[in-house]
């Protein structure tokens, strides 16, 4: 029997198959054979004869990658040998920063008549300018340092810095804040008046200043103690600050009026930075800056200091003979051996019997001592007190009583010829170190004028008549007393200056860069030397890398000293 293939009804079960009746048995036809071709398809290409091209691929993806493990070994090589060359740079760099100030502590070890000898310290190109530390004038590559300090103007109505110079500043040049709060117990309101000297200082900020630093809790005038301040907000600390930072806590001190703007701290206000002052402002602030006094002036900093003092030695690097010493055979054998016998014989006259009274033809006998030679009755309180004075000597046995004149005549003439010399090798302050005295050569006017007892018409005089600064270690004034010996002062007002004024200081302050002459890459520091025990010691150090190089290599190297923007403030060479 025939089946027949004609069309019929078409199942399909789960399986997959079709199952096809056509009157008779079914007729089952496997999805499988229509299979076939594809899996003959995929035969032929699992043939070991088509895969050659693969081993190519493998090759090639292990050639990239490394190719990749070597750039990538290169690439981290030339990067730690970069870095190998920065640190080695860097090393350099702050060795030549150590030598900066190895060689400062060397110059201020030396007596003030040595330094004259070399230069000095107040603009010295020759020793403190681009000197080399690693190569030398003929390498490719040399690393040096170049010490600065800002040139002060004082030829307009406000202080500006119209450059710079390769030298220190002294801080007997500031007002210190130590010295106001002795100040103000000798002067009541003195300390104050001071403070206001400074440019935009008022009475409220002065007052908040000086309630912050003094012992009691007691408000001034318009101070600030404890209670005037916020809660939350740090209180007067009743004591000096370590810093002048400390000081941007008191009420009324902005950093602005402190530090100014200068950003980098390369002693000048670029319009950059102006504007970036600005810009975070509020507006009602930038409607009144220019009518800030501060901001036509110098910042608070420039005028204030914690740290100022002067050796208590001569001129030429001598002890000065206490004349307050209480072994009087002693001191006379000590102003013998420098001055005349007449000097001494008086000087040690006078402590033993004090000044007679001028006032009266006879003066009163005081009491004989037995020994005077070791005893002594009066104190010295200044130098000055000898000038034109007169001793009563006792009479001793037939021998009467006898006026004893004063060699120190108080004529001009004689005051010129002998007195800075006198006043320089004797001292009436038994300590090494006098701190917070203003040294009248240097100090700028708004300093001065904060003086007890100068006055402003004093302050003129001293500011018209004194030498220029880079050549006062080299004349006559070496002490303050050429205010009495140039006729500027009298007596009894050089006795009242004598606590205040100075022509001397030991601590310095300057700015060290380390710097390469084929490169940007520097180190930059400020530093406060005090020299006023031997060897001189650092007592302040700030790290200012962060600000850059902050002067153009034309600068650092003496090509060019300028304030013009550009000039000192370039960070290229």
């Amino acid at each position: 029997m025939i089946v027949s293939l004609k069309a019929a009804p078409l199942e399909k079960n789960p399986a997959g198959v079709s199952l096809v009746r056509s009157g008779g048995p079914w007729v089952i036809q496997s999805k499988l054979a229509m299979l076939q071709p594809i899996k003959a398809r995929h035969l032929r290409m699992r043939n070991p004869h088509d895969r050659e091209g693969t081993v190519l691929v493998i090759i090639l993806v292990v050639i990239v990658i490394l190719t990749y493990a070597c750039y990538r070994f290169v690439d981290r090589a030339s990067v730690e040998d970069l870095a190998a060359q920065a640190r080695s740079d860097m090393a350099q760099l702050t060795t030549c920063i150590d030598s900066g100030e190895e060689l400062l502590m060397a110059l201020l070890d030396l007596s003030p008549s040595e330094r004259e000898v070399i230069g000095g310290i107040y603009d010295n190109s020759e020793i403190l300018q681009g000197r080399i530390v690693y190569g030398n004038e003929r390498s490719t590559f040399r690393n040096r340092f170049t010490i600065l300090a800002p040139r002060i103007d004082e030829d307009r109505d406000e202080d500006r810095v119209s450059g710079l110079r390769f030298g220190l500043v002294n801080e007997s040049n500031k007002l210190n804040l130590r010295a106001l709060l002795d100040w103000d117990r000798r002067q009541p309101g003195s300390a104050r008046w001071a403070l206001l000297q400074l440019p935009g200082m008022d009475n409220q900020t002065a007052d908040a200043i000086l309630d912050w630093m003094d012992s009691d809790s007691t408000r001034r005038e318009d101070g600030a103690e404890a209670p005037d301040y916020e809660p939350g907000m740090v209180g007067p600390a009743n004591a000096i600050p370590n810093t002048l930072d400390e000081l941007l806590a008191v009420r009324g001190v902005t950093r602005e009026a402190l530090f100014g703007i200068d950003q980098n701290a390369n002693f000048h206000t670029s319009e950059n930075e102006l504007a970036e002052h600005q810009s975070r402002m509020d507006t009602a602030l930038q409607d009144t800056l220019a009518d800030d006094a501060w901001a036509d002036g110098l910042p608070w900093s420039y005028y204030l200091t914690l740290h100022s003092a002067e050796k208590n030695s001569s001129h030429d690097g001598r002890p000065r003979i206490h004349l307050n010493d209480s072994n009087l055979q002693q001191l006379e054998t000590e102003l013998a051996a420098r001055f005349s016998k007449e000097w001494a014989e008086f000087i040690v006259a006078y402590r033993q019997f004090g000044p007679a009274d001028q006032s009266t033809g006879n003066p009163p006998v005081p009491e004989t001592r037995s020994d005077p030679a070791e005893s002594a009755l009066v104190r010295i309180d200044t130098i000055y007190d000898l000038l034109g004075a007169r001793v009563l000597i006792p009479g001793q046995g037939n021998r009467p009583p006898r006026i004893l004149e004063s060699p120190f005549l108080s004529n001009p003439t004689e005051l010129r010829r002998y007195l800075l010399e006198f006043a320089d090798q004797v001292t009436t302050d038994p300590r090494t170190a006098i701190p917070g005295r203003i040294n009248i050569n240097q100090a700028p006017g708004r300093v001065l004028r904060g003086v007890p007892g100068l006055g402003e018409d004093l302050v003129e005089q001293i500011l018209t008549n004194r030498e220029d600064q880079t050549s006062v270690a080299a004349n006559s004034r070496y002490h303050e007393a050429w205010l009495l010996a140039e006729g500027f002062v009298d007596i009894s007002q050089m006795k009242q200056l004598a606590a205040y004024l100075t022509t001397r200081g030991a601590i310095y302050r300057g700015q060290i860069v380390g710097f390469s002459d084929g490169g940007p890459l520097a180190m930059r520091e400020e530093i406060a030397i005090d020299a006023t025990a031997a060897p001189p010691r650092i007592i302040f150090r700030r790290d200012l890398r962060r600000y850059g190089r902050g002067y153009s290599l034309d600068v650092l190297l003496g090509d060019r000293l300028s304030s013009v923007e550009g000039n000192i403030t370039g960070n290229i060479p």
